[in-house]
């Protein structure tokens, strides 16, 4: 028996409630918890800084931010890529670590691909580095291949540090959260390679928002921050 199983037979002794994050879609493990009660995943706002949203003129720059697996799709970007024909110069940046067999996977078909030069890879990244990396990228990706573990409904903390940075980004499962927002676009939910043409339009609609970045954080400080989320648990 898997360690977190052992471990909640331990704890329904003392625990009155299981809090969850996000829908829990086995039965199984729906009573296995027993008693247990949905919030959204939150992030510390304050934690980090609002980016300065960089000019977009003849390049777009996609940020790719993940401890990479291949859940996280980012394949799907590099043959999207491969595939846009538009007035772009489009540089995906990933800054996923060290050490993960994804991320070789991703500098093999890059090179495959013909794009290697466009797709930079970053070892992990912290403090005014990272600052900086958000300062260069229009646009930033959340997982796009969730339905390759099984899953579809979604709870993810990387869009929510997005979100606090004032970042736009686009996912491909559903997320409660940012169902019905300008901020994030919804992409399909495939191994297709990504529309870089309809990321390229959905920036373009981004932008024409001069203090976009600032709009989007807001929307954190009161939607998303732990502070607000555990206020509603309590009440």
């Amino acid at each position: 028996m898997p360690l977190e199983f052992r471990a909640i037979e331990r704890l329904k002794t003392v625990v009155d409630e299981f809090i969850v994050v996000t829908e829990i879609q086995d039965e199984k493990a729906r009573n296995r918890l027993g008693k247990f009660k949905i919030i959204p995943n939150g992030f510390d706002v304050s934690s980090v800084s609002v980016r300065t949203a960089p000019a977009l003129d003849k390049e777009v720059h996609i940020l790719g931010l993940a401890n990479l697996a291949f859940w996280h799709g980012y394949d799907r970007i590099i043959t999207g890529m491969a595939k846009y024909d538009g007035p772009y110069k489009i540089f995906f940046h990933i800054a996923g670590g060290t050490g993960y067999s994804e991320i070789q996977n991703l500098r093999n078909l890059a090179v495959q691909l013909d794009v290697a030069d466009n797709v930079i890879f970053y070892n992990p990244l912290y403090g005014k580095e990272l600052d900086a990396l958000f300062n260069v990228c229009h646009v930033a990706a959340g997982a796009l291949a969730i339905h390759r573990k099984g899953l579809h409904v979604t709870s993810e903390l990387k869009l929510r540090e997005y979100c606090a940075r004032g970042i736009p980004f686009f996912i491909s499962s559903y997320d409660p959260d940012f169902e019905n927002v300008d901020f994030s676009l919804r992409v399909t939910e495939d191994d297709a390679p990504i529309d870089v043409a309809n990321i390229c339009d959905f920036i373009e609609k981004i932008y024409s928002q001069k203090n976009h970045a600032q709009l989007i954080h807001n929307f954190a400080e009161k939607n998303i921050d732990w502070a607000i989320l555990l206020k509603r648990l309590f009440e």
